[in-house]
């Protein structure tokens, strides 16, 4: 029993021992300074300038029509538009008469950050602008009661024409070889027939429509092609219109995908007031609109198909 108490008590002291000893202390550091960190300044961003503000005015091409009057008066009736549209939206919009659609095309699809065209195209521009993704249509011009202006072959009656297959070797005459109906569309409508202008035997230019249709009735030209408003009122009973016309909205308010919401929601009440209104006038020079409607969304679908049967390439139409 001693020994057992003896051992035991070895074991406590060989176990408290070690604690008791005095613990060896360490000297302190000596604390190194820390350089402070310090931020490099960012360089400035410049605030973008808001789509329709006076430094950043929004650009709305309109293609000059035949009928508008003369350079003065059309850049009178720009001016007074723009300042309608910015006493209805608070938008500064500056008005550009362009020469042709294809023109407005171009000026659209070259919208950026920072620089911001919308257009007001015929179906045939708006639909090539479409098919390079530059515009999404938002509003119609409505004249007549319709959005749509027909595009019209015609031909002397003694000339023996009773469809398009029959113009092969006859003499064609045009306002131009810029111009839209009497030019462009029978070129596209000729193009659904299989068949193209080397097959007209000449062709010969005229100053205007009304030239136009009185150089068919007297059997100077054997046919040409007008628009359809322009043959009901200047058409004499010698010439007739042959199969195949084609209807095209007449101008379609098309804006390009970098027009904020914003913007397009404040210019398209504007538009549909100042075109439907008593001020309805300030936009006749450029458009000769009875009204400003919602898109047709069918009209559309059909140039596309007829454009597709004359087998043209729409991203490379306006372009």
């Amino acid at each position: 029993m001693k020994r057992l108490l003896a051992l035991t008590l070895c074991v406590l002291v060989v176990a408290v021992l070690p604690a008791c000893r005095r613990a060896t202390v360490q000297p302190t550091s000596q604390p190194t300074l820390t350089p402070t960190p310090r931020s490099t300044p960012l360089p400035e961003v410049p605030t973008a300038i808001p789509f329709g503000a006076e430094d950043n005015p929004i650009h709305m091409a309109f293609p000059i029509r035949e009928s508008a009057g003369s350079a003065r008066a059309r850049q009178q009736a720009a001016d007074e538009l723009e300042t309608a549209i910015l006493q209805d939206s608070g938008l500064v919009v500056v008005v550009d008469l362009v020469d042709s659609d294809a023109e407005a095309v171009a000026a659209l699809c070259d919208s950026v950050a920072g620089t911001v065209t919308v257009a007001w195209l015929n179906g045939i521009a708006y639909a090539a602008a479409s098919a390079q993704d530059c515009g999404e249509a938002v509003l119609q011009a409505e004249r007549g009661g319709s959005t749509v202006e027909e595009a019209v072959l015609i031909a002397n009656r003694d000339a023996g024409i009773s469809g398009v297959d029959g113009l092969a070797n006859k003499n064609f005459c045009r306002v131009s070889v810029t111009d839209f109906y009497s030019w462009l569309m029978p070129t596209l409508i000729l193009a659904t027939n299989d068949l193209n202008t080397a097959a007209f035997r000449s062709v010969t230019d005229f100053e205007d429509s009304a030239a136009l249709l009185d150089a068919v009735a007297s059997g100077d030209c054997d046919a040409a092609g007008v628009s359809g408003s322009d043959y009901d009122t200047l058409a004499s009973s010698n010439v007739e219109r042959l199969p195949g016309s084609v209807n095209v909205p007449i101008a379609i308010l098309t804006y390009p995908p970098d027009l904020p919401l914003g913007q397009r929601t404040t210019l398209t009440a504007a538009m549909i007031a100042i075109g439907n209104g008593t001020r309805a006038d300030l936009l006749d020079p450029m458009l000769d609109q009875d009204g400003i409607v919602d898109v047709d969304q069918g009209e559309i679908s059909a140039v596309r198909g007829f454009l597709n049967r004359a087998g043209v390439d729409l991203t490379t139409l306006g372009s």
